[in-house]
């Protein structure tokens, strides 16, 4: 459990950038060289090597995937990796999920699982970069889903 106490900020917004459990995609290289570039480095941090910094720097993150595999189709870093790395290190990290509305039932069962025995505190969705508006009925499912354990979830 993090300490407010003790860490001087919380970051809403850190992207699960590298997997250790599956290849990277190398479905778009140029995004590859254009993160090289930025950040003056190839490789891209594990879950546990940003928390680690995280821990270093005395904060806190909120990490996620984004799942864009039916518009983009980028194979996205399982919710599960990303919640596994929030128990192992829940001093400094609290874990959202990302499903795609397109899933639809599946989706919805993806997401009470991750609630139900991952502790997932909350979802991301991106709706240019997942091509769906979110007003658009596809996505009741899983709004359904997430909405039923709203008073369950606490950070």
């Amino acid at each position: 459990m993090i300490d407010i106490e003790k860490i001087v900020a919380l970051d809403v917004h850190t992207h699960a950038e590298r997997s250790c459990r599956q290849p990277h995609d190398d479905y778009r290289p140029e995004l590859d060289e254009a993160f090289a570039k930025y950040f003056k480095s190839k490789e891209r941090p594990t879950i546990q090597q940003t928390a680690d910094y995280y821990r270093a720097q005395n904060m806190a993150f909120i990490m996620f995937t984004v799942d864009s595999e039916h518009e983009v189709g980028k194979k996205r870093i399982s919710n599960e990796e990303v919640a596994e790395g929030a128990m192992e290190n829940s001093d400094v990290m609290i874990a959202f999920a990302s499903i795609d509305p397109h899933k639809g039932r599946m989706g919805a069962r993806e997401a009470r699982n991750l609630i139900e025995n991952y502790g997932v505190k909350g979802f991301k969705f991106h709706p240019t970069v997942q091509g769906f508006h979110p007003n658009n009925r596809m996505a009741y499912k899983l709004y359904e889903v997430i909405a039923e354990y709203l008073s369950l979830i606490h950070i």
